[in-house]
């Protein structure tokens, strides 16, 4: 045998020596980690936008009743597989991942589910719903700063369908606003109607929108903010009672009354003005067109191709009241910082 082969042999020998070393190293470190107790518990909440919905104790609590009560048991007592399924089955936690380091430290990962809107149902209930539709409770650790919607057909066993419909179709207006920062600010509440139609609230300003059903929604949001933005903002602040953008490439605006103008008209114009001036940059609109009774806003697009949004004025004060539907529970709807509300006194 050649010495070549015979160095060969031994080097081989000497990195499965090596091998079998390191894997009975790392055998022996899993076996006196998993003998010794859990030396501690780090448990991180990724929380949506610094809101925490789940708290670390009630965290702690359900770790603990996973494992006979105690989290100081030997790391081998916990079957981190069953902990995680026992955290997941947690309305407001979406996933979770356990693992235990060298130290014998127990890390805890939580995910939890994002809230997209309030519902308030017409039996006065109320919670939140995420992107599934998912009902998740209102939380006593934080409160979600999300649109609110009222007037949704409570749950029951006569109508399950119609509630389904009703959440999707509320997901879909959801949808539709996260496009734009602008009604995060401007939605302070949205009516749920029969036949999936909804009615909008703003925060600044004393006039109801009629938004019409779901469909084309983004094209709505859009026609309604270019009216507030070339419009409303050169108008008394109670210049209109009623706003439609329900019908396709239009927006109908009726005229508000008299006794409206009892309210501080021009600190609410001043803030609906701040409003509108943050979000003049988002929209290229060149020009608008008033005549007696009625308009048209000319919107040039990024393309350069010009389109005319009809705009009807109605000067017939509607009889219908304009104010929001108020839960009849206590827990009210919340009220946004830029929100001006009516003064009770008729001046």
């Amino acid at each position: 045998m050649s010495k070549r082969k015979i160095y060969r042999i031994l080097g081989n020998t000497v990195w499965l020596l090596l091998i079998a070393g390191v894997v009975v190293l790392m055998f022996t470190s899993m076996q006196v980690r998993e003998t010794k107790p859990c030396a501690g518990v780090i448990i991180n909440i990724d929380a949506v936008e610094g809101k925490i919905f789940i708290e670390e104790k009630d965290v702690r609590n359900m770790l603990a009743a996973s494992v006979g009560g105690n989290l100081k048991s030997d790391i081998h007592q916990f079957d981190l597989r069953k902990m995680e399924e026992r955290l997941r089955k947690e309305i407001w936690i979406q996933d979770a991942q356990l693992y235990v380091d060298n130290e014998a430290v127990l890390h805890v990962n939580i995910q939890e589910r994002v809230p997209l809107a309030r519902i308030f149902d017409t039996q006065g209930s109320t919670f939140y719903i995420d992107s599934a539709g998912m009902q998740l409770p209102i939380s006593r650790s934080d409160r979600a700063e999300v649109p609110v919607f009222t007037g949704l057909p409570a749950l029951n066993n006569n109508n399950k369908a119609m509630h389904k419909q009703a959440i999707a179709a509320v997901l879909k207006v959801v949808s539709a606003m996260q496009q734009d920062e602008f009604w995060d600010a401007q939605a302070a509440q949205i009516e749920y109607l029969p036949g999936n139609r909804f009615e909008l609230y703003p925060a600044i300003g004393f006039h109801t929108v009629d938004l019409g059903d779901t469909s084309d929604m983004k094209n709505k949001l859009q026609r309604l903010k270019l009216f507030y933005q070339q419009v409303m903002a050169k108008q008394p602040i109670d210049a209109y009672s009623r706003i439609s953008v329900a019908f396709k490439n239009q927006i109908v605006a009726s005229k508000g009354a008299d006794s409206l103008r009892s309210v501080d008209a021009a600190q609410a114009l001043k803030l609906f003005n701040q409003l509108v001036e943050q979000s003049k940059n988002e929209v290229n609109a060149t020009a608008i067109e008033m005549t007696a009774g009625q308009g048209r806003i000319v919107q040039e697009a990024e393309t350069g191709i010009k389109t005319e949004l009809p705009v009807t004025t109605n000067n017939k004060t509607p009889a219908a009241n304009n104010k929001p539907i108020t839960p009849k529970n206590n827990d009210s709807v919340k009220t946004p910082k830029a929100i001006l509300s009516p003064n009770n006194n008729n001046n």
